[in-house]
């Protein structure tokens, strides 16, 4: 963990406080002490700032035939980076049973980022159109693409929002791809800020998206055609963060830290909440299988093997990407683009 900036420590103040810090011009550099975890005494570094570039769009060959492209945000080149994925898994035929498009956890970004990659996918015609108040039609968003000669599949969840739901309701509608998962979270609005006297402001909302066939997603979000929801571990892992954890404590981490350990198979535990000698020992096994400290106290090194096991556990094991696959797999289930 970051302990200083430039001679300044860190210690109370709030993340947007500690990115300014960071912030420089190109080219400049930034004196930075760190704390590593499961080592004494910190680290000094130096580093160069340059533009941070963040790639978006993430993809490979599930198994032959398979393809899979994540997207995880819409921002500045998303579009063009989905068909570069895109162009180069087809040349590959890499795409012969078909395409999963993993949306899981996108909450959206740049609208006409998202026109680009439902641009390539949903078949000639209406991928959204823009509404007002009134219910009037301002603006319709087109396909001129053929249909896809592969099935598609999209994975979505309670994270997949705004732009993410443009695509997934476009491809549901046009009957050019299965949703596979959770129902999406439900934001589809156009908004403005209003500023007013006194510093304050008022955000108003002016318009809203609807699918091709005039549903409306706002507050609704999207229905999975093949609905499967993932375990609560899965689901959380990667935002556990805690504090000292022992036994004794009592609430929604804990919670989360028997629900870890029992899909990794550690311990017959009960999900309760509360930290009792149960947890700890099965803690202890996972803490011995690792190589830490057998304390049976979750601490913060303990914390992060526990996350990187999870997400090994949930590469391997994602029930949705594998219901996704035989979906694809399976000639009875398979769509393919065209509508």
């Amino acid at each position: 963990r970051i302990i200083s900036v430039d001679g300044e420590p860190i210690s109370g103040q709030g993340l947007q406080q500690v990115a300014d810090l960071l912030r420089g011009a190109a080219g400049t550099c930034v004196k930075v002490v760190v704390e590593r975890l499961g080592l004494s005494g910190s680290l000094e570094l130096t580093v160069q700032r340059e533009e941070v570039k963040v790639e978006t769009v993430f993809s490979t060959v599930k198994e032959p035939g398979v393809g899979y492209i994540q997207i995880t945000s819409f921002e500045q080149s998303t579009g063009d980076s989905f068909i570069r994925h895109l162009e180069a898994l087809e040349a590959s035929d890499g795409l012969g049973a078909g395409l999963i498009l993993d949306l899981r956890n996108n909450t959206g970004g740049l609208l006409d980022e998202a026109l680009k990659v439902a641009g390539q996918l949903v078949p000639e015609g209406e991928i959204t159109r823009l509404v007002d108040r009134r219910g009037q039609v301002k603006d319709i968003h087109y396909s001129y693409a053929a249909g896809k000669p592969y099935p598609i599949a999209v994975l979505i969840n309670g994270e997949s929002a705004s732009a993410s739901e443009v695509i997934a309701g476009a491809l549901q509608d046009r009957q050019a791809a299965l949703l596979v998962g959770e129902k999406t979270f439900g934001k589809a609005t156009v908004q403005t800020l209003e500023h007013l006297a006194g510093g304050s402001a008022l955000r108003l909302t002016v318009a809203k998206y609807l699918t091709p066939c005039g549903r409306d997603l706002h507050g609704q979000g999207l229905e999975p055609d093949y609905y499967l929801e993932l375990p609560e571990a899965f689901k959380y892992y990667s935002d556990f963060f805690p504090a000292i954890l022992e036994e004794g404590d009592y609430g929604e981490e804990v919670k989360l830290l028997q629900q870890m350990l029992w899909e990794l198979g550690y311990g017959q535990l009960t999900p309760s909440g509360y930290f009792d000698k149960s947890t700890a020992e099965a803690l202890s096994d996972f803490q011995a299988d690792h190589s830490l400290k057998t304390s049976g106290i979750l601490d913060n090194l303990t914390c992060l093997r526990l996350r990187q096991a999870v997400e090994q556990l949930f590469q391997q094991a994602d029930p949705q990407l594998k219901l996704a696959r035989s979906l694809l797999l399976d000639p009875e289930y398979a769509v393919s683009g065209g509508g």
